[in-house]
């Protein structure tokens, strides 16, 4: 049996560029088509992600289409087939080069309540401001969106004039939002529940 090299580059920490043929993962990867592999395991992989990965005696890039402590990831291709259960993930597509997708990325909320747990505890306060970038990026990844069409549809018309008067402003989830950037907003908060219905933003260049 041949070396597979991209495991061992993997295996050695390495991120890199490279491409396969075939027309399983079509649209999201299209055959040949170069894309942004570096490495993971089936822990830190999620659904949605489109990994690298033995399944059967088997290698595929293919998705992640479910988790289980026990069985590890559930891989299936871009059609819906169902080619296994696996741990054996090595590798995690970033971005396909010349295609649309781009792994989401998730803001480790965890830590920061790790953070605030020993002030809090102690009955002190302290606000927890996102970036209006980091924002921006949530956004574009979760609607589709590129920066400048973010820019010209939520920033310029709803959000900018809120930092006219200083660099800080809060924002509450609103129950009947009527414009984009309301239900960007109450989308936030459903992912991160941890902000309840409130979150203060800083601006920021």
């Amino acid at each position: 049996m041949g070396r597979n090299f991209k495991l061992e580059r993997l295996q050695r920490g390495e991120t890199f560029v490279t491409s396969e043929k075939g027309n399983s993962m079509v649209p999201l990867i299209s055959s040949g088509q170069e894309h942004i592999l570096e490495p993971a395991t089936w822990e830190t992989v999620e659904v949605g992600d489109i990994a690298y990965c033995k399944v059967k005696g088997n290698w595929y890039t293919h998705l992640v289409t479910a988790k289980n402590d026990s069985r590890g990831c559930q891989i299936s291709n871009n059609s819906g087939y169902v080619n296994g259960w696996t741990k054996a993930v090595y590798g995690v597509v970033t971005e396909v080069i010349g295609g649309k997708y781009k792994r989401k990325t998730k803001i480790e909320m965890k830590t920061i309540k790790e953070l605030l747990e020993p002030i809090t505890s102690r009955g002190l306060g302290l606000i927890v401001c996102v970036d209006t970038y980091d924002f921006k990026k949530f956004c574009e990844e979760k609607f589709d969106m590129t920066s400048s069409e973010w820019h010209d549809k939520v920033w310029r018309p709803y959000m900018c004039d809120h930092f006219m008067d200083g660099a800080y402003k809060s924002f509450s989830r609103k129950e009947n939002p009527k414009n984009i950037f309301e239900e960007q907003l109450n989308t936030f908060f459903d992912e991160y529940p941890e902000f309840g219905d409130r979150v203060s933003m800083i601006f920021t260049n």
